[in-house]
């Protein structure tokens, strides 16, 4: 594989610095950018603005570079219905699941919870941003998320559970993976 032409890029970051224990981006370079993939070319969101909100600007105008439709874009789900940082009743999660947006991210504020912890500040791709790739692929494991995913899959809620917004558009499929 030609390590140098891919472009790996988050679906969501907590607003900390790389050095943080919960940086998306520091985990992504710690356990994939390695080896071969360490030439790889990996797009983060945290930048050095104080807030997600004051940094949304650049992480949009560097998400805008890269080539679409993006290939495809590996999601997980949480307890509690989200999906990337798409999380429940957030604050900015309205405008952010606008599939028709030309904004490819959005900046959150989660309400705290035992899925946020106390890192409630996130930036994320918008339901438009996800739905600019080719696939959508949904990795769960475990039988209380395949129970979250039947719940999600019932209803039609999507401030109430995020996941339904990916699950119920038509435009990307969505290829779920699940494992006991």
């Amino acid at each position: 594989m030609d390590w140098e032409s891919v472009y790996i890029a988050l679906v969501d970051e907590r607003w900390v610095d790389f050095e943080h224990d919960k940086s998306n981006e520091a985990f992504t370079v710690k356990h994939l950018i390695q080896n071969k993939a360490a030439v790889a070319n990996l797009i983060g969101m945290k930048n050095t603005a104080d807030t997600a909100q004051e940094g949304l600007a650049d992480c949009e105008a560097a998400y805008q570079q890269l080539a679409q439709p993006f290939d495809v874009t590996i999601l997980g789900m949480g307890n509690d219905g989200h999906t990337a940082s798409l999380f429940p009743h957030a604050k900015g999660l309205e405008p952010a699941l606008n599939p028709d947006s030309d904004e490819l991210c959005a900046a959150i504020i989660a309400h705290e919870s035992e899925v946020t912890g106390a890192i409630i500040e996130r930036i994320t791709l918008s339901l438009a941003g996800l739905l600019r790739s080719k696939t959508l692929v949904l990795l769960i494991t475990g039988d209380e998320k395949l129970a979250v995913l039947r719940k999600a899959q019932a209803g039609t809620d999507v401030a109430e559970m995020p996941i339904r917004a990916v699950l119920q558009q038509d435009r990307v499929p969505v290829v779920v993976y699940w494992a006991p």
